[in-house]
This record gives structure tokens, C-alpha cells and sequence, in this order.
């Protein structure tokens, strides 16, 4: 199983700066985590859509319709899921809170599986929940010990 996830950020946050979390490691973390782990024959690859942008800057409306787009790929064993953070709350938190927003939005997005109306139909989409939410657990521990990375 791979979990993959795909960045997208306003201008806002490379202008102003204060995102302190490191998709791409996570993403290698998790992959390492989850490498050789099988969670059914439905689904290979999970993608993990996070934008990150001002909700009242001026792409909110365009990326405002991709908000919980959800689907199932079946000939690419895929699921791809969005979600989307607003920059204005998170940027003057911490990494470890910007992380723990980015954990619950990963684990929203797992669960959104069980939803939809066309999902897949050999994929314990409650096992793998369960598996990244004890990888995040993890992750998010060793940060606090190292907050450095």
C-alpha cells in the first residue's frame, strides 16, 4: 500500500511564510510504514490531496469547489480524496499543531472512504485508518522529542 500525497498552497503561504510542515517526509515516513502492507485487492494507492490557502484570498473560490472531492479509481486501484486547510488559523501555530491539523485531515480523509457512494469493494479502508493513525501517533511523538526533524 502507498499513500501519496499532493501539495498545493496559496501564495499567501510562500509570501508570509509559517507552514512548518514537511508533507514530503511524512509521506516517506508513512510509505516506509506502510511498505509491503495490504489492506485489500481494491486499492494500491491512496491520494492524499491537501491544499493549503487564505479562505478569503483571491483563489477561495476556485479552489473552494475541490473541497471534499472524493473517487474511486478502480483501474488504478486508487483512491483520491482533497481536503483543504485555511491558512489564516494554522499559520501562527505551532509545527506540532499544524501537524496535529494535518493528522486529523489525513484521517478525515481515510474515513471519508466509507462514504462514498461509488467506493471500492476490497478495501478495509478501518484497517488501514488504523494503521496511519498509530504511524502518525508515532511520527508525532519522535517530533516532539526531535522538533527539528
Amino acid at each position: 500500500m502507498q499513500l501519496i500525497t499532493k501539495e498545493t498552497k496559496g501564495v499567501e503561504v510562500y509570501d508570509e511564510g509559517g507552514w512548518q510542515v514537511d508533507l514530503v517526509q511524512l509521506e516517506k515516513y508513512l510509505n516506509t510504514v506502510l511498505t509491503n502492507r495490504s489492506f485489500g485487492k481494491s486499492v494500491e494507492t491512496f491520494y492524499y490531496g491537501f491544499e493549503l490557502f487564505d479562505f478569503g484570498g483571491q483563489f477561495a473560490d476556485f479552489l473552494g469547489k475541490m473541497k471534499g472531492h472524493s473517487s474511486y479509481r478502480p483501474k488504478m486501484k486508487a483512491v483520491v480524496i482533497n481536503d483543504q486547510i485555511d491558512f489564516r488559523v494554522v499559520k501562527h501555530e505551532s509545527q506540532i499543531t499544524q501537524l496535529k491539523i494535518v493528522i486529523q485531515s489525513i484521517l478525515a480523509s481515510i474515513a471519508r472512504v466509507g462514504q462514498m457512494k461509488r467506493k471500492p469493494k476490497d478495501f478495509d479502508f478501518e484497517a488501514f485508518y488504523k494503521e496511519v493513525q498509530n504511524a502518525l501517533h508515532r511520527y508525532i511523538s519522535k517530533l516532539k522529542e526531535n522538533p527539528k526533524g
